[in-house]
């Protein structure tokens, strides 16, 4: 069992005493902390918090608590639930003129489209968040916009276009005091150029963020790094080694629960065995 970062142990000794707004501040921040290191207690604590808020009728803090019930359900893989709290949150932060929160919305709406393939939708949204966090200049928001961007060029093999947002990314983040934002610019950057079919510089990107990451604390994007890099080495023929990472990726984001990432994890390990001809592995 991985560890798990110090901070939530603090975390769930506040939680003991705190009541009221203050615990739904607590659980914003576990459901935050855990979003890629425990889903299922993620999903516990945020859906906790999405029943305190109902409840104590806290407006102001819905927003972002569906905006956060919906990211870990997009982790898990459950794109309809993730849709729903998305939508509820953008209601919500429209009506309350929370425009920080809407943006937030307009962009994880953004990526449900993209990752269900609708890329004309998702760029929509995703450039509505980028228009509103620049005018907020909101810093963070506004780098999230551009990745999520980068994520629908890439997807529209509109590779140009997908590296200039990345690295828009990196030149925001790189100005922030926490640096290690950075890194999943980086890692976008690397499989773009593994689209492109550079591959030496497509591994020196994820190397790079690799390098960057620590399991402790996020689970899933060194995982998400680790099947990135497999897929390199599957497309250069160095099937052992990408067996190798896909095996380790496949079994950590088991224990966390991210079907997308088992998915590709799998999905490596299937193609890495028939490059060995091993069908009798690739077909179990």
């Amino acid at each position: 069992v991985l560890a798990k970062p110090s901070s939530i142990d603090s975390l769930q000794n506040a939680l003991t005493t705190a009541t009221g707004k203050q615990r739904s501040k607590v659980l914003s921040e576990l459901t935050w902390s855990l979003r890629d290191f425990d889903l299922k207690r993620a999903l516990y604590y945020s859906l906790e918090n999405y029943a305190l808020v109902e409840k104590l009728k806290l407006d102001s803090e819905k927003p972002q608590v569906y905006n956060y019930v919906g990211i870990i359900y997009r982790n898990m893989g459950n794109y309809a639930q993730a849709t729903d709290f998305y939508h509820k949150a953008l209601v919500k932060a429209q009506e309350l003129k929370l425009t920080k929160q809407e943006a937030y919305a307009y962009n994880n709406i953004g990526e449900i489209l993209m990752l269900q393939n609708d890329t004309e939708n998702a760029k929509k949204r995703i450039q509505k968040a980028i228009q509103i966090f620049q005018a907020l200049q909101n810093k963070r928001g506004e780098a999230y916009g551009y990745l999520r961007l980068g994520e629908v060029y890439k997807q529209q093999k509109n590779y140009q276009l997908a590296l200039k947002a990345f690295f828009k990314v990196e030149e925001i983040r790189s100005k922030m005091p926490d640096k290690h934002g950075v890194k999943v610019a980086w890692h976008r950057v690397g499989t773009v150029y593994g689209r492109q079919g550079e591959y030496q510089k497509a591994l020196k990107y994820i190397n790079q963020a690799l390098a960057y990451s620590s399991v402790t604390d996020d689970i899933r994007g060194v995982n998400s790094l680790r099947n990135s890099k497999a897929e390199i080495y599957l497309k250069l023929g160095k099937y052992t080694e990408a067996i190798e990472l896909a095996k380790l990726s496949l079994k950590e984001a088991s224990e966390l629960n991210a079907k997308p990432l088992m998915y590709r994890s799998a999905q490596v390990l299937h193609l890495s065995f028939a490059g060995l001809g091993d069908y009798h592995k690739a077909n179990y």
